[in-house]
């Protein structure tokens, strides 16, 4: 089976640095992976009482399939971690693990769309992947990542790099 790069984006806000941290330790038994953007702090998304939310990508390979990746892999982790999905989609979470990118496939079924197409409107996942891949062009989109940055503001975004250097120290990166 052939390698694909892909992105997977990592978010918790319940004792989230932990829960980080565990979470990619429990990937990298699974996928290679090759780097991490910086990890911001960010405002929740619907319900504001709640928690601030720490975001960040981490980059590597697999030969999973997109759909084992995310419902065997990711979400086996997110339930070792404590998750507990409910119909509030915006609820506060240990641990929330999403396929951004999985190497150039477009996918748009009714269980997975790729690339994730809340690139488009979420600063942390746009310019996380900036940082990482700045030449990086959508699939399927055919637009690039810089040209999607120019459109957005991170200001409600606050960089983390005290806890984005021991992440990379975790990883050996």
């Amino acid at each position: 089976m052939s390698l694909n790069k892909i992105y997977i984006a990592l978010g918790s806000n319940i004792s989230p640095e932990e829960n980080i941290l565990n979470a990619i330790q429990l990937l990298k038994r699974q996928i290679t992976i090759s780097a991490a953007s910086t990890f911001y702090s960010t405002p929740p998304i619907g319900s504001k009482n709640q928690e601030n939310f720490i975001n960040g990508i981490i980059v590597g390979e697999t030969s999973i399939p997109a759909e084992k990746l995310k419902f065997e892999t990711l979400r086996t982790i997110e339930s070792e971690l404590g998750r507990i999905r409910s119909k509030d989609k915006f609820a506060s979470r240990t641990i929330d693990l999403d396929i951004l990118i999985y190497g150039d496939k477009v996918i748009n079924s009714k269980e997975l769309i790729l690339p994730d197409p809340e690139i488009l409107t979420r600063p942390f996942l746009a310019f996380a992947l900036y940082e990482l891949t700045p030449e990086l062009i959508l699939p399927g989109y055919n637009i690039s990542i810089k040209d999607i940055i120019k459109k957005m503001t991170p200001n409600m975004m606050k960089p983390l790099p005290e806890l984005s250097l021991f992440i990379l120290k975790t990883l050996r990166l």
